[in-house]
């Protein structure tokens, strides 16, 4: 057993590591400045998981009304409408509106019109096209459309001029059947407030996911981490200060988590796993997507990780055993004390668990191990090390805990030397084993 998993540390140090260190940058290992090109387009998750109703109103003659909002719609109010030029098209008209934060006119701050032909059932038609008033003239004409086929599930649109990617949506018809009972709910909101529109149905209306980031990869030891723009007014330009967002996502999907964001400006500073950066646009090129990613030695208290040197925070902790006993981190032992924040039901747990277990046993003499179990059962973590055969110090995390180690990802693991400063920090278990070898060294 130990000699297979020595071989399999072996091949995944050197062999994979090796080939993705040459093709991506390396962040954790670098003390230079880095360039990359924001190339990548993204959506995220927070938009991909949200419902994105966009309902769609007949088009009579050439007058447009304009968009209705439920979560602030007045019985009272007058629906204000306005004569647009249409293009030529087949069928009858249906029109809406995309969210796009904009300046150029007074008519629908905040909004893009678009209209779609072949009617109440367009998606049903072989193809039918889709204009989207992009430069905010009401004028239809000078505008290239995009075409929708028949069985395609979901079509990308740009809200910038020509081919130029700026921000834009993912559409696809609203899928009723995922949402049967909010379709039926929303056609008779809809159908209450809609005045002289003429509402085409909920089920025959647009599901959108706003596509508005740019982004990069990086690999931080072994992981793969995504650095990216958010366009959050989705306006076409990712340069907004104070409004746009640097996010910081692990992971390779193009759908980027934004929990860990940061305002674009002239100090957009971030921490992960030990190590601090400033993100910058390159000065050098100010009209592309070139960013710039530089180490700093800074700390800050709204950092969400702690630096590598810094002391071990203090707290206490209870440990897992019949007679309840208490443990503050200022009495560990003076050596290498390894945190291993985990949860019995999380999946990246359970599949290096057998590995980690193997750790504690290879590296218990040069190291104290301390267990924060993460929401498990006080018994199943009492017996955790009789299951296992393992000798490491079982106690429990909460929230104030998370909140004193910085935690950014369960599990962790965090290896602090006997001067209680951090030396490690990680969510890999192929990086810990390589941090305890060198170590031990």
């Amino acid at each position: 057993m130990k000699r297979l998993l020595n071989r399999f540390l072996h091949v995944c140090f050197f062999g994979v590591y090796g080939i993705l260190n040459a093709q991506v940058p390396q962040l954790a290992k670098s003390n230079l400045s880095l360039h990359a090109q924001l190339d990548s387009i993204g959506t995220d998750l927070s938009s991909k998981n949200s419902m994105g109703l966009v309902p769609l109103f007949e088009l009579n003659g050439n007058w447009v009304h304009s968009y209705l909002d439920l979560a602030g719609a007045d019985y009272n109010s007058e629906v204000d409408s306005v004569q647009i030029s249409l293009p030529e098209h087949k069928g009858r008209l249906s029109y809406g509106y995309f969210f796009q934060h904009h300046g150029e006119t007074n008519w629908e701050p905040k909004r893009i019109l678009f209209v779609i032909e072949q009617g109440k059932y367009w998606y049903r038609a072989p193809m039918a096209r889709i204009w989207i008033d992009r430069n905010h003239n009401l004028d239809l004409r000078d505008e290239k459309p995009d075409t929708l086929f028949y069985g395609h599930v979901k079509r990308t649109l740009s809200f910038a001029e020509g081919n130029q990617f700026s921000s834009g949506v993912n559409i696809q018809v609203f899928p009723e059947h995922k949402f049967y009972r909010f379709s039926k709910m929303n056609d008779i909101s809809i159908k209450e407030m809609q005045g002289p529109r003429r509402f085409i149905g909920t089920a025959n209306s647009l599901k959108v996911e706003r596509v508005n980031i740019r982004y990069a990869p990086f690999l931080f030891r072994r992981d793969t981490l995504l650095i990216g723009i958010l366009d959050a007014n989705s306006n076409g330009s990712f340069r907004d200060n104070g409004i746009d967002q640097w996010l910081i996502s692990p992971g390779n999907s193009s759908v980027l988590s934004t929990q860990n964001k940061i305002a674009v400006g002239s100090k957009s500073d971030f921490a992960w796993l030990g190590y601090a950066y400033r993100l910058s646009y390159d000065s050098a090129n100010p009209t592309s997507n070139s960013i710039l990613i530089r180490s700093i030695n800074e700390s800050k208290k709204s950092f969400n990780s702690i630096l590598n040197g810094e002391k071990m925070p203090r707290f206490g902790f209870c440990i897992a055993q019949k007679n309840q006993k208490r443990q503050r981190t200022r009495s560990l032992p003076k050596m290498n004390i390894v945190f291993v924040v985990w949860s019995a039901e999380n999946k990246d747990f359970i599949r290096d668990s057998a590995i980690l277990h193997e750790l504690t046993r290879k590296f218990k003499r040069s190291n104290h191990w301390v267990f924060l179990n993460f929401g498990g059962s006080g018994k199943y973590v009492s017996y955790y090390n009789r299951r296992y055969d393992i000798e490491v110090v079982q106690g429990f995390c909460n929230s104030k805990i998370a909140e004193k180690l910085r935690l950014q990802h369960l599990p962790q693991y965090m290896i602090f030397d006997e001067r209680k400063r951090l030396k490690f920090n990680s969510n890999n278990i192929f990086d810990l084993a390589e941090a305890l070898e060198f170590m031990q060294k």
